[in-house]
């Protein structure tokens, strides 16, 4: 493509500018939002590099060339329409219809009108310039070049164009006085123009120039001022005429899309390539021309992974950096106090407000309060290397098609959902936002690495490539099996992934260099699953079997339970993992059997005990990893427990092909091989009582028990006897035996002193768990019947019925 260097001045002298009818309304004279700030941060950079006499580069201007003077493109023209021109003679000819003659005349392009640059972007800067310009002009009295500005045109609507042209004559103008009202009432302005938004716009503009300007700078400086834009070239911008490429529709929406809404990235982007400039902060730049980059090839990286609905990539540019700058920040400035580290009694920790502002869009960050400083700019290079690392290529495939195909395996597994398949997808377009802090730790994670490496994806070796594949497993099982709740979690495990990389031999097998492992900072449990499974993928034939226990929508990557069971030969293991697969998917988990439940309790309790006689039987929930680990995987880890998981599924009714009706058969003979009604209630357990009725299971929203002398359970409701309670003896009867029986009415209490009971009229049944025995007490007369078993309250309670 044909690059030029261009002034704003140069560009009306050579060829003019013509905003088009399709483009919006100018923008940056808006009066609402963060725009007035966006605006006089824009205005005091052209200013301050103008009297400082500093290069300032705005960036790409994109457009087409259109005009008279355009003969290449004529000649093109005349030469079609000669030829359509025969074609109409020779078929006049064959139908004996006479056509006069005709010929397309040469066109004189001497003396003819300017040809004019159409902008695809770049209209709100161009704007500005021409405002600026004007401005001086005008103040200086530079006539001749006020014709000049006359090539600067708005198709957008005839005010617009009116308001530009009255500008440019010869107007009177007292700038000792308010020029925006000077300016509304000139006998030439029209009352209908303060309806046109862009007038308006262009009105704002000039005043906040006029405010900057005119008491600051005395006549002199001014003219230098305008020398600096009209002859020395200090503000610059790129232009790339498209005209004579044969391009998409869809590329000039990619070069547009900036233009439908005004942020704060033109701004950034402009302060961020003078901040380069100013302090060299590009040390190297032989490796990527960082300014040509940032608007082509890095670009193309957020443009392919935005959803096909969006046409706007500036938020997702911008939301990289922050991203990028989140992970130092929080590192570096850790060291002592300030407004981000904060002190108290037990030490230094993150001012989680200031960090709140970089992980969440805002329309009001302020890019210079965070990003001008030494850890934004010590590590820029950084972040423009990982976008040359991962950049689109033209050709073949791409260093980020390689990188999403090669982190696959695990990502589809932690992070994939309906609107993001890939790496890129999530971690460049607009879902970089929304991101929690497992899934900001991954993506530095999968960052350091690549900037470790330091190659581009494609020049990745196949031994390479596997490499990465390994560290995305091992450091996706770790994040994701870890608590990262907050900054200060992010920020150990942040760490402890530096020192790994760090001390990693990348020649060598990831597998191979398991010790590291070790000496990170996540869970132990998890390293040492992971240490487990290096140790059993030294043979490769294990790989498809771990990796397809790892991603079981419960065991999520934590299957050293299954190893221990399997005595670590791989045919056991394959045979355990089929096993025990399906019993904890969701089919069998939420059953409304509780089978699971129920054919566990057959073979022990299994129930989790927890603090002041609390037990648990345990949620089926499993989108976090906190209920996985307070739930089931107390059962995986525990080796007593799983003693009892394994003895389930080697049962010799167990069939994992026929599992709802295998587990009905466990229970059902558990069932029958004893009565329990006639057992003494101090004997009886209360397990017998959940595999024989599963709807006692429905109680209670945290699936807690507590014990009495630690046996006799009441269901908790909520996490204790504040909240109501029930004795699940009676509660067992009430469900199995009188389900249905109006008469019987359950008396559930609140606090530990209060029993509850079943009522039947005047009749309270409840239990004595000190006495190992039921009452029936009725109330007028308080007299008062015992039962030490099942069978006896059963049979009470229908004669109280009449049954």
């Amino acid at each position: 493509m044909s690059i030029s260097n261009y002034t704003f001045w140069k560009l009306l002298n050579d060829q003019g500018v013509e905003i088009p009818s399709i483009q919006r309304d100018y923008a940056q004279g808006r009066d609402y939002g963060k725009i007035p700030v966006i605006r006089k941060k824009f205005l005091e950079a052209i200013i301050h590099a103008l009297v400082y006499r500093e290069k300032l580069g705005l960036d790409f201007v994109y457009g087409k060339i259109f005009g008279l003077r355009n003969e290449e493109e004529y000649k093109r023209n005349k030469k079609a329409l000669e030829a359509l021109l025969l074609s109409i003679k020779t078929y006049a000819n064959s139908i004996d219809l006479t056509i006069g003659e005709t010929s397309v005349e040469e066109k004189d392009f001497e003396d003819q009108k300017l040809i004019y640059l159409i902008p695809l972007d770049g209209q709100q800067r161009l704007t500005t310039l021409f405002l600026i310009h004007w401005y001086l002009a005008k103040r200086l009295g530079n006539f001749e070049d006020l014709s000049t500005l006359k090539n600067f045109k708005y198709r957008t609507r005839k005010s617009t164009e009116n308001f530009i042209h009255l500008l440019c004559t010869d107007v009177k103008l007292d700038f000792r006085l308010n020029l925006k009202e000077e300016i509304i009432n000139q006998e030439g302005f029209s009352n209908t123009w303060q309806n046109d938004p862009t007038v308006n716009s262009m009105l704002n503009v000039i005043e906040e120039i006029h405010k900057l300007v005119d008491h600051n700078y005395s006549e002199q400086e001014l003219i230098l001022l305008y020398e600096g834009l009209t002859t020395e070239d200090l503000i610059y911008f790129d232009f790339l005429d498209l005209k004579d490429f044969n391009l998409s529709d869809d590329l000039y929406v990619k070069m547009n899309a900036r233009g439908k809404q005004l942020s704060d990235f033109e701004n950034f982007k402009a302060w961020l390539f003078n901040k380069i400039e100013q302090e060299n902060l590009i040390k190297d730049n032989s490796r990527t021309d960082y300014n040509q980059n940032f608007d082509v090839s890095w670009n193309d990286i957020f443009w392919n992974a935005k959803s096909k609905n969006i046409y706007e990539i500036d938020s997702s540019y911008f939301e990289y950096f922050k991203l990028s700058f989140l992970s130092h920040f929080i590192k570096e400035y850790s060291a002592k106090e300030n407004s981000i580290i904060i002190k108290n009694a037990n030490g230094y920790y993150i001012n989680s407000e200031i960090v709140d502002v970089l992980v969440k869009k805002s329309p009001d960050f302020d890019f210079e309060k965070f990003f001008d400083n030494d850890v934004f700019k010590n590590n820029l290079q950084t972040y423009f290397r990982f976008l040359e690392l991962c950049k689109v290529e033209t050709t073949g495939e791409s260093n980020m098609m390689i990188l999403d195909s090669t982190l696959e395996e695990f990502f589809s597994f932690y992070l994939e959902n309906d609107s993001f398949k890939t790496f890129s997808q999530f971690y460049f377009s607009a879902n970089i936002i929304s991101t929690n802090w497992w899934q900001k730790l991954y993506f530095f994670a999968i960052q350091r690495y690549i900037l470790k490496v330091d190659k581009y994806l494609k020049q990745y070796s196949q031994e390479e490539l596997n490499h990465l594949r390994d560290y995305n497993r091992i450091i996706s099982n770790l994040i994701f099996n870890s608590y990262v709740d907050s900054p200060d979690d992010f920020k150990n495990n942040l760490h402890s992934i530096e020192v790994l990389l760090e001390s990693l031999d990348f020649s060598k097998s990831l597998i191979k260099q398991k010790d590291l492992i070790s000496t990170m900072s996540f869970p132990k449990i998890q390293k040492d699953d992971e240490i487990a499974k290096c140790e059993l993928l030294v043979n490769e034939d294990w790989r498809t079997p771990i990796v397809l226990a790892e991603k079981h929508p419960y065991f999520y990557g934590q299957i050293k339970f299954i190893i221990d069971f399997s005595g670590r030969d791989l045919d056991e293991f394959q045979n355990i993992f089929n096993k025990i697969n399906p019993l904890f998917r969701k089919e069998i988990l939420n059953h409304e059997s509780f089978l699971l439940q129920r054919s566990l309790l057959t073979k022990s309790d299994y129930f989790i005990s927890k603090s002041d006689n609390k037990k648990s039987f345990l949620k089926n929930t499993f989108g976090t990893v906190r209920e996985r680990n307070e739930n089931w995987r107390q059962i995986f880890n525990d080796d007593n427990k799983n003693k009892i998981l394994k003895s389930l599924i080697l049962d010799t009714d167990y069939d994992e092909n026929k599992l709802e009706i295998s587990l009905k058969t466990i229970i059902q003979k558990c069932i029958g091989s004893i009565s329990i009604d006639g057992i003494s209630f101090e004997n009886l357990h209360y397990k017998e009582l959940y595999i024989r009725c599963p709807e006692i299971f429905n109680y209670g929203r945290e699936n807690l028990i507590q014990l009495f002398n630690n046996h006799y359970a009441y269901q908790l409701n909520s996490t204790s006897t504040i909240g109501y309670f029930n004795e699940l003896i009676t509660f067992y009867i009430k469900k199995l035996y009188f389900k249905n029986v109006k008469e019987i009415e359950y008396n559930f209490e609140i606090g530990w002193d209060n029993n509850p009971s079943l009522r039947i009229n005047n009749y309270i049944i409840k239990l004595e768990p000190s006495n190992n025995r039921i009452t029936i007490v009725e109330e007028s007369t308080n007299v008062c019947e015992v039962c030490y078993n099942i069978k006896e309250v059963v049979l009470k309670i229908k004669i109280l019925l009449g049954l």
